[in-house]
């Protein structure tokens, strides 16, 4: 109905992350799944610019929202130091679709 849609749409302008979670076709929750950051990040640009029609956040703003959602949608955050000693970011339990 009219009501969803419109929760839906200032959904979509107050929180493009959630959002994403929630609307993008090639994001799957799979308790063995595994994705970067990166590659998560980047796909959240291209489902902003393109079917989700909207306005992205910046690196630290997407890891912030999705910190705060990753209790309620099931993943989890997990930040590791790689052998040359930078951080990197996985979400445990997402995966694209192929």
């Amino acid at each position: 109905n009219s009501h969803k849609q419109l929760i839906r749409e200032i959904a979509q302008e107050n929180n493009s992350v959630r959002f994403f979670i929630e609307e993008s076709p090639k994001l799957r929750l799979n308790s063995s799944g595994r994705i970067s950051e990166t590659k998560l990040f980047s796909e959240y640009w291209s489902f902003c610019f393109g079917p989700g029609n909207a306005r992205p956040v910046t690196s630290k703003q997407f890891r912030n929202a999705m910190r705060e959602l990753q209790q309620e949608k099931g993943f989890q955050l997990v930040i590791q130091t790689n052998p040359l000693g930078a951080q990197e970011a996985f979400y445990e339990s997402l995966t694209l679709a192929e």
